[in-house]
């Protein structure tokens, strides 16, 4: 006993300092973080025992480090041209590319706005559809510094898109070596459906960046050794709860990682008991602020996930798959037919959330898919080596249970997570077949067949980023909703809006809220209730979507005098008309309010309201 008390005494002595920050760090951001307080005072004490972590584990690392791959010039050189490139594909036009504005991004505009105006929700809460609110306050600054444009709050994915690059350049390398490193970084850099994703105001882009980060940590502690690289796994992966609920999934990604190598090496079980142990304390470290806040609301934590699990929609899918409830396998198989389907068909099924529907494409091209597969079938073949087994799952894992276990499987914003993987697939593929070719074929031949090689994927990848640019590309992204948030920004401050909505466009979407901030936006539902509105004097107009194009003639009628300006697609398709009567605006909705109250089945007033059952979906 005496020996362990004097070894403890020692090791606070010459770490005092640095455990006094870990505990009291700690301690205030958790008690501070269980009330309500801004961002800063719980980050503070927080981030500084995160990093008082890292350095005491590291002061007792046993890392290994003569086994490092030496670090070259030409290889700096070649990840700064990857990042220039990812940087170059993500960051220019941010404001029009993509130019439409998709409902969540509108949500989280709002949110945004609201907190750096001093409101909105506590940063280690929850937020919209019980998305982790310090997103929003990651945002704030932007639109605090540029204002409440799209730019603003698109800026933090476009950063965090382009370092993902690098982030798999590292791990990549770790596991199989510079040039399959450099082929997966080029090919995520140039994959489209990641550029327009690092493109929008969504918190999903983060995910596969946190994954990179702590998977890469977790290969060194592998391969490597040291304490403080399963610490930082931990802290990386902790980190993604924060942003889109696919990254928890990093837990049994994890978790499974660290189970195949103790099954690889059983007799190493004390040491994979303090690496395992390590992994776990640092994502509770990162986690404790969210945990401390939801301690007393844990449900708002997994609602939202639990609301997706498919066990809760067989009546709903069975439906959909023309099957029978009791049917769960054939249910189960066509999850799995849609999810596949996504990589190499078309992403985003018609029964969820379609960020990526416009593109008219799947997460990988014909060339790469088929490379993936073959790369996913080499996997399998190496599952005893390290690379292999982190590979298939990261891969296995978010495909179960982002898509084939959900309400609604190959959804693009979902799979962004397995797109890396895949990657990763394709690379190693091709890195397996350039040995082969190397080691088979005669000198004067295989130079040329490797170059080849290596050029099929290059050339695979440019395409992709090239298709996404392409103009009238994305003019298909919701087309509605944007052009009514575009005219609502356009118009002078304090305007009374009316809006004769459309399905999935209507005064109260995220995107009229966050662009229109500064106008008064009023759903036409029933004019004959509504109406007169006192609008003091402001501009009036009256936004009509082609929905509801019926209505145009009266409305047209009562104000025969009213600037009438017609929103078109650049296909020449009318999106939406806007009216703005020349008279007092009080007046002229008394004269709608008048039109509206006619008897009859044809009256305006009853196909609005017939109009706005559909208007609020």
């Amino acid at each position: 006993m005496a020996r362990w008390q004097q070894v403890v005494q020692g090791y606070v002595r010459r770490h005092g300092m640095l455990l006094l920050l870990l505990v009291g760090g700690q301690a205030a951001s958790i008690f501070l973080a269980r009330g309500e307080h801004t961002l800063w005072p719980v980050a503070i004490p927080w981030v500084i025992s995160l990093f008082a972590a890292v350095a005491l584990v590291d002061a007792r690392s046993d890392c290994r480090r003569s086994s490092r791959l030496p670090v070259q010039t030409y290889e700096i050189l070649a990840v700064v041209g990857l990042t220039l490139l990812a940087v170059i594909l993500r960051f220019p036009n941010l404001e029009t590319i993509p130019s439409g504005v998709a409902g969540d991004e509108g949500e989280f505009g709002v949110l945004a706005l609201e907190v750096s105006q001093g409101r909105g929700p506590d940063p280690f809460g929850v937020a919209f559809l019980g998305d982790p609110a310090l997103y929003v306050h990651l945002l704030a600054p932007w639109v605090a510094a540029l204002g409440p444009t799209m730019e603003a709050i698109r800026l933090p994915s476009a950063l965090a898109g382009a370092a993902t690059v690098p982030a798999l350049y590292l791990l990549v390398r770790e596991l199989a070596g510079r040039t399959p490193a450099a082929l997966a970084a080029f090919l995520l850099a140039t994959s489209a459906v990641h550029i327009h994703f690092s493109r929008l105001a969504l918190n999903v882009i983060e995910m596969p960046l946190f994954a990179c980060l702590s998977l890469w940590c977790l290969a060194r502690g592998i391969l490597k050794g040291g304490n403080v690289w399963y610490l930082l796994a931990g802290i990386l992966g902790g980190m993604g709860f924060y942003f889109h609920f696919g990254s928890r999934l990093l837990v049994p990604v994890l978790l499974l990682v660290l189970i195949g190598q103790l099954i690889s090496a059983p007799r190493a079980w004390r040491a994979w008991l303090r690496v395992s142990g390590l992994t776990g304390f640092g994502g509770l470290l990162a986690l404790s602020p969210m945990l401390a806040h939801l301690s007393s609301n844990p449900h708002l934590f997994t609602d939202h996930m639990g609301s997706r699990g498919i066990w809760r929609h067989w009546d709903r899918l069975a439906l959909r798959y023309g099957t029978e409830p009791s049917d769960r396998a054939g249910i189960l198989w066509e999850q799995v037919v849609v999810t596949f389907h996504a990589f190499t068909r078309q992403a985003d099924s018609p029964f969820g959330a379609q960020f990526y529907t416009f593109a008219n494409a799947p997460l990988l091209n014909g060339i790469l898919a088929t490379l993936a597969l073959l790369g996913l079938v080499l996997l399998c073949a190496r599952i005893r080596t390290p690379h292999a087994r982190l590979s298939l799952i990261w891969f296995a894992v978010p495909i179960l249970f982002a898509s084939i276990l959900t309400d609604t499987a190959g959804q693009a914003h979902r799979l962004i997570h397995p797109l890396l993987p895949s990657i990763v697939a394709v690379a190693l593929f091709v890195e397996w077949v350039r040995r082969l070719v190397h080691s088979r074929l005669p000198p004067r031949i295989a130079p040329v067949v490797m170059s080849l090689l290596v050029f099929v994927p290059l050339a695979a990848g440019s395409w992709d980023s090239y298709r996404y640019f392409q103009p009238g590309n994305m003019d298909r992204f919701a087309p509605a909703q944007t052009a009514q948030a575009r005219c609502m920004e356009a118009l002078p401050t304090g305007t009374v809006a009316l809006v004769v909505g459309t399905p999935r466009a209507y005064a109260r979407h995220g995107p009229s809220r966050y662009l229109g901030h500064a106008v008064d936006r009023r759903d036409l539902n029933d004019p004959a209730a509504q109406l007169p509105i006192d609008t003091a004097g402001k501009p009036l107009v009256i936004m009509v979507h082609e929905w509801n194009r019926d209505a145009l003639p009266q409305i047209r009628s009562i104000y025969p005098d009213a600037q009438s300006v017609e929103i078109q697609r650049p296909t020449g398709k009318r999106v939406l008309t806007v009216i703005a009567p020349p008279a007092d605006g009080h007046a002229a909705t008394e004269l709608l309010r008048a039109c509206a109250s006619n008897a009859g089945d044809t009256s305006l007033s009853t196909r609005m309201v017939r109009a706005s059952g559909l208007s609020i979906m």
